[in-house]
């Protein structure tokens, strides 16, 4: 399987830690954010129909409706570069669950989608959403977990009997949480 089929399967299935090298990509599967989108999905697509017919326009809470109905494809295929237009103009209106999705939903891209998820993460711990906080300290650790440079100590405590740490075979991974543990390919 390629690298792009891969990537578009594990999205589609909405899971996996996504860590490859040279990769700038940072999306760990959390279950808690799979549990939102499946809320949201539930609770706007009795209203998809009316909303994707409807101009985006009015309060932010409809723009906001609106935005998931197009960004899950609910009543209509899905149109995620016109769904994230509409999750900024509502999260810009301070609509704290607007901020929470769109956080979400760029998490999972790339460098600046991420700087742009913690910003919208933080807009929305300081309208005092408590879940925002949380997956914006998980998502801060992911990140440096994965800029912090390798260890190198030849014998670094921890990994056995003082093998290399960049000899052949041996190499780290990143957990959902962010916790980076390293291992020989031979154990």
């Amino acid at each position: 399987m390629t690298r792009v089929r891969a990537l578009k399967h594990i999205k589609s299935i909405g899971g996996g830690l996504l860590t490859w090298a040279g990769s700038a990509a940072v999306w760990a599967f959390d279950p808690e954010i799979m549990l939102s989108d499946q809320l949201r999905k539930e609770a706007v697509a009795p209203l998809c129909r009316a909303l994707v017919l409807q101009a985006a326009e009015g309060a932010p809470e409809h723009i906001y409706q609106k935005a998931l109905c197009l960004l899950y494809g609910l009543e209509t295929q899905p149109q995620t570069p016109l769904a994230l237009a509409l999750l900024r103009e509502a999260a810009a209106a301070a609509w704290v669950d607007a901020q929470l999705a769109l956080g979400d939903t760029l998490q999972k891209g790339g460098n600046a989608d991420q700087v742009e998820a913690l910003r919208w993460y933080a807009m929305a711990m300081a309208a005092g959403d408590v879940r925002a906080s949380s997956r914006h300290a998980r998502l801060l650790q992911r990140r440096q977990a994965l800029a912090s440079p390798p260890d190198t100590d030849a014998n670094t405590a921890g990994f056995g009997d003082g093998m290399p740490v960049n000899r052949d075979g041996y190499h780290c991974h990143i957990s959902g949480l962010g916790k980076k543990f390293c291992h020989s390919a031979f154990d």
